[in-house]
């Protein structure tokens, strides 16, 4: 054989010696069967991950590069605070696209985001309310009996007072209107009714007291007082009146004082005093700030 076909022989097998090297060394990491995945869409911020393992957050610059098979693609989190996820199978040597259409605005709470706000409290609450003022009567003229002609004294009452809808309030009670002057004195105590109308801070109302009245006056030329008893009512109306605090109301009553004086047969009430009053009240128990503490907790 020639030395020209040797070399020309060996140089044969050289190559095939390295070609079949390479085919038998490993394949490098980027040679492994593998495509590409594009995440589109989502709420910018969410975080992507790729099999439970976070890649990026939205949006994302470049394409993913999976291993060939099935992978879970989710979007996390983000100002939504919820969750999408798909399934895609990544094919060796192609590119697939993957969009999601999670939508939403991120919303501003006013209040706590995980407790709802509390109702608005009721206009006006049941309670007990105790009332003291300066009260004033003006006799009005009559054919018999020497009471007070015009006396000084005081208004005392304790009432219950409840809401009835949201602009009107019914008190229920016991008052006591002792008064006295140079001429004699009266102490009427009764029962007390009133309906007030409740716009706002504003008072307004009418109301009713009934009962037993005492009195002593001057009644014979010997210049001796005796004591007199009769039943008495006391229709009033109340036109002018606050709310100067959630506990503390005033106001002022004008009213007639009628009673039936044990002077002759005749027992129908007769007119005795115009009354004038001004009063403040105070009352205990739950009120709005309470509620709205309570409501809040």
């Amino acid at each position: 054989m020639s030395p020209d076909r040797e070399a020309i022989l060996a140089r044969r097998a050289l190559l095939l010696a390295s070609a079949l090297a390479g085919f038998a060394r490993p394949a490098r990491a980027d040679e492994v069967e593998s495509g590409k995945l594009t995440v589109e869409g989502g709420t910018p911020g969410a975080s992507v991950e790729i099999d439970g393992k976070p890649v990026g957050t939205v949006p994302l610059a470049d394409a993913l590069r999976l291993a060939a098979g099935p992978h879970e693609v989710a979007l996390v989190g983000g100002p939504c605070e919820g969750e999408e996820r798909r399934t895609v199978e990544v094919a060796s040597g192609s590119s697939h696209v993957v969009r999601f259409e999670i939508e939403c605005r991120p919303h501003v709470c006013l209040q706590p985001c995980l407790s709802p706000p509390p109702p608005p409290p009721p206009a006006s609450l049941p309670r007990l309310g105790v009332g003291a003022g300066l009260l004033t009567l003006m006799g009005v003229p009559r054919a018999s009996g020497n009471e007070p002609g015009a006396a000084l004294g005081a208004r005392v009452d304790a009432s219950y007072s409840a809401p009835l809808g949201d602009s009107f309030t019914l008190g229920l009670g016991v008052a006591v209107l002792p008064a006295t002057s140079g001429d004699g004195a009266l102490v009427p105590i009764g029962a007390d009714l009133a309906l007030v109308a409740a716009p706002g801070p504003l008072r307004l109302g009418l109301g009713f007291t009934g009962g037993w009245m005492f009195a002593s006056g001057e009644r014979s030329r010997d210049e001796t007082w005796r004591p007199r008893s009769s039943w008495f009512v006391h229709p009033y109306v109340q036109p002018v009146g606050f709310r100067a605090s959630d506990r503390v109301e005033v106001g002022a009553h004008l009213g007639l004082l009628l009673s039936t004086w044990a002077t002759s047969g005749d027992q129908s009430f007769r007119p005795g005093f115009v009354t004038g009053s001004v009063w403040v009240r105070v009352y205990f128990g739950e009120h709005r700030r309470d509620w709205e503490e309570l409501a809040a907790r």
